[in-house]
């Protein structure tokens, strides 16, 4: 897979071109119904990367430690909370509600 730098205008990520957060130093965090992204602050053309994760369902919510370097993010379908690194490596649910219907 290509790589790209986030300075350059002429990334194309339906390609299969590839973006790394280590050049950035501003970036904007984005909650999806399914999916969580990215956007670096430090380009012109503000592109969305789309993080690594599976099995979102829901998301309403996402927050970053940049001491930590994870991302936490709630998924309100399967009551969870849940945290991973940008890169989606150290996928953890830190809070799995489990409830039962009668």
């Amino acid at each position: 897979m290509e790589s790209c730098v986030l300075d350059a205008t002429d990334t194309d990520l339906d390609t299969g071109i590839v973006c790394s957060l280590t050049a950035a130093s501003s970036i904007l965090l984005l909650v999806r119904r399914t999916d969580l992204r990215w956007v670096s602050l430090d380009t012109v053309d503000f592109t969305d990367v789309v993080l690594d994760i599976r099995n979102i369902r829901h998301a309403i919510a996402v927050e970053y430690d940049p001491v930590e370097q994870y991302v936490y993010w709630t998924d309100d379908e399967m009551q969870s909370i849940r945290r991973a690194f940008l890169d989606g490596t150290g996928q953890r649910f830190l809070l799995l509600s489990v409830y039962i219907r009668q």
